[in-house]
Formats: C-alpha cells, structure tokens, sequence
C-alpha cells in the first residue's frame, strides 16, 4: 500500500489525497505516508472508535459508510457524530468524510449536526432540487412571464408611525410612504420607507 501510495500521488501531492483502508496494514502504510507528506484518507471506517487512529496519525479525512453500518444494525448517523466529537476532543485536523449517503434528507441532518464533508451519488444530488412548493412558484413565475405581465405600483401617503413624543423627536418631518405592487391587480407585495423631502421653493 505505502509503495502504491506514493506512486499514485507522485504527480501531485498537494492535491492528490490517497484512500487507505482503516486496517492494521492500512494505518502503517498511511503513517508512512503522511511522514513522506502525502495526504491521506482513512476509509471503510464502521466504527466511531476508528476516529481515533485517524486523529492521532494526522490523517486529513476519514470516511465513514453511513448507509452501510445503518444496513448492518448500527446506528449510522450516531456513529459519525460520534467520529466528529472524537476527533474534536484529540484536537485533531481530521475532516469526518461521510460516505454512503443515501439521501437528501440524511445530507441535510448531517449539516444540521456540522458534519460538511460528503461523498455522494448524483440521484442524492438530485434530491436537492425536489421540493413541490417550489416547481409550482417557478411555473407561476414562467407563466407570468409568458404572458408579459407588467407591475403596477401604486403609492399611497401614511402618517409617520410611533408615538407624539417619537414623532416630536423625529429630526424629519418627510411621511412614510408604501408602495403596493399589483400584477394583474393581485397584490403580489409591500414595501415601506421614508419619502424624499420636498424640493425648495423657486
């Protein structure tokens, strides 16, 4: 493993990163590498305990299969926050990789938990972009603008808002202003904010 490592990132060891697997052999070859300056990720790690050869060695990531321990009766979520207490408790540089992701959901529980460092298919990626709410907003908004649609805004005066003694102290005597805007006479949005002074007298 350590001569096919180091082969491998020969080409470019700044952005080349060599996954060895978290084994006996594995964590001797990934030793000696990290000491050759080659950077390193631990993978197949089904075990939060794993985390501490990771940390203690100077691994840069490692890769836990989240999808697969949970296949296997372990509690695959769990088991990588545990990895990241780990490796934040050595005090180690080490990244929690996750891999085997197999959804959306799970991605964003993950970042909820402050683990930012995935692998994962195209479908999960996917998954992002499904939400229904939103492909209706977007076909409203493509029917909108099919059909041309103009904005109508009307601006209505308002007295400035707060009490006598917040109006008396107020250093502009300007009246807010809201703004309605229409699209086909539906309001669509409001705004509010101080209008511009009057301008001098000629």
């Amino acid at each position: 493993m350590y001569e096919n490592g180091m082969a491998i990132s020969e080409r470019d060891r700044e952005r080349i990163v060599i996954k060895v697997p978290v084994t006996r052999r594995g964590a001797e070859a990934a030793t000696l590498l990290a000491d050759a300056g080659v950077r390193i990720c631990l993978t197949a790690c089904y075990n939060s305990k794993q985390a501490l050869i990771a940390g203690s060695m100077g691994a840069e990531y490692i890769a836990p299969y989240l999808g697969r321990m949970t296949a296997n009766g372990k509690d695959g979520f769990e088991e990588c926050k545990r990895m990241r207490n780990i490796v934040s408790g050595l005090g180690s540089d080490a990244r929690v990789l996750v891999a085997s992701i197999r959804d959306a959901v799970t991605l964003a529980d993950l970042a909820v938990e402050g683990l930012d460092t995935y692998t994962f298919s195209p479908a999960v990626a996917r998954e992002l972009f499904d939400e229904p709410l939103t492909d209706a907003a977007a076909d409203e908004f493509e029917e909108a603008a099919a059909r041309g649609a103009k904005g109508e805004v009307e601006f209505e005066k308002a007295s400035v808002g707060g009490s006598k003694e917040e109006r008396a102290g107020s250093s502009s005597s300007s009246p807010r202003m809201t703004a309605t805007i229409r699209i086909n006479g539906k309001i669509v949005g409001r705004s509010g904010g101080r209008a511009p002074p009057p301008p001098p007298p000629l």
